[in-house]
């Protein structure tokens, strides 16, 4: 059932999502500094008739309601799946139509003339590189003399991420408005506007080894553990057997892809898949399976869970390392959703096996979905568990 928030007089139905909505839909301080800068701030206003609003990974705000409800050409890109499946909804729902694009960023072009507005919250980012990465691509995507607004709250890093924004932009940023410990900082783009959004850098690969296996990651800041092999991930690839020819295995939340290309490397006749909410982590992977030589054998595909499969692909072994934190937001709700939906894509016999910090209630889950008898604890070393669950 959709709820409904009232943000700068503007009344935006907010629907219901695992992680956005509507709990996650509710607008943080940062939210409603957005808002009101449409309305509020008048050189931001008139911007927004004039010309397009450019929001960039933060795709489930509900600000942008209120901004496209103010008639603004509104752009929105993000490189999270669900934040974008999201936003469709929310964008979708009864109110003033406006021109509106969609796109998991960085496929969607800029608005060819630039934006006037770019908009960025800090309550969907995590970790300092994709913060960078984001306020760049908002600048990339103004025009000369258009306006970056960036919200955020004082203990989430808003004072420092404005140092980020003045290095970024060769401009002093200004402080537009305050609320409930969170700032709201604008600057000006006072220089010709680049084309494109310089891309992350690719570090050359860490070794690794695990259940026997050695392979090469790339080091990707903004993933957990910058993709490397963390001590969860290293306990679900030495839990998972390694797969018999012929058989399909999945990698669900694959961050750099480091259980799918052990599967890889432990059994090359085996079908191995990889899918991942963010485009950032679906590219570490993709980028760590050609490091070692198998890109040709590991399949990595961006969305959100296991709706991205090819129709009627049956599986025998998922292993599933679920995402917890999406920016500031804290929640189990999407990985028991995947879970939850995983025995219909598990063919009889197949097995699913999931790793999680020892507070987080996934075992339950499993017995939940899979059956008592079904559903045991595997493994249990350095905070982390793995659980599993067999389809009868």
């Amino acid at each position: 059932m959709d709820m409904r928030l009232e943000l700068a007089g503007t009344t935006v139905e907010a629907p219901p999502h695992p992680v956005y909505g509507p709990v996650g839909a509710r607008p943080d301080p940062g939210s409603r500094l957005l808002a009101e800068a449409a309305e509020a701030v008048e050189t931001e206003a008139a911007a927004a008739r004039a010309g397009a609003v450019l929001a960039v990974n933060m795709a489930p705000d509900p600000a942008l309601a209120v901004w496209s409800a103010a008639g603004a050409p509104l752009w929105v890109q993000d490189e999270r799946a669900s934040a974008m499946a999201y936003a469709r909804a929310l964008l979708a729902a009864p109110g003033p139509e406006a021109d509106l694009r969609l796109a998991v960023a960085p496929e969607l072009a800029f608005p060819p003339e630039g934006a006037v507005v770019a908009l960025v919250n800090l309550r969907y980012l995590w970790g300092r590189q994709p913060l960078r990465d984001t306020l760049a691509a908002a600048l990339a995507g103004l025009r000369p003399g258009g306006r970056l607004l960036l919200a955020g709250a004082n203990d989430r890093g808003v004072r420092s991420a404005a140092d980020d924004l003045a290095a970024a932009s060769g401009a002093t940023p200004e402080v537009l408005g305050y609320g409930k410990g969170h700032r709201l900082i604008a600057v000006t783009r006072p220089t010709a506007r680049s084309a494109h959004a310089p891309a992350p850098a690719l570090t050359e690969p860490v070794t690794a080894e695990a259940a026997g296996v050695r392979m090469r990651l790339r080091r990707v800041p903004g993933l957990f553990a910058e993709g490397l092999l963390d001590a969860g991930t290293r306990l679900l690839i030495e839990t998972v057997p390694a797969a018999s020819p012929d058989q399909d295995v999945l990698d669900l939340g694959c961050g750099g892809g480091a259980v799918a290309l052990a599967a890889t490397l432990r059994q090359p006749l085996a079908r191995i898949w990889a899918v991942d909410d963010s485009l950032r982590a679906v590219r570490a992977a993709a980028a760590n399976a050609e490091a070692n030589g198998a890109a040709g054998r590991l399949r990595a595909l961006h969305g959100d869970g296991l709706d991205v499969l090819p129709p009627g692909l049956r599986l025998d072994i998922i292993a599933v390392n679920p995402p917890y934190h999406f920016g500031a937001i804290a929640t189990t709700a999407l990985a028991e959703r995947w879970l939850r939906a995983a025995p219909d894509r598990l063919r009889r016999g197949g097995r699913l096996y999931v790793v999680y910090n020892r507070f987080l209630p996934y075992l339950r889950v499993l017995e939940e979905v899979f059956g008592r008898d079904a559903a045991t604890l595997l493994a249990d070393a350095d905070g982390y568990r793995v659980a599993g669950a067999v389809r009868g």
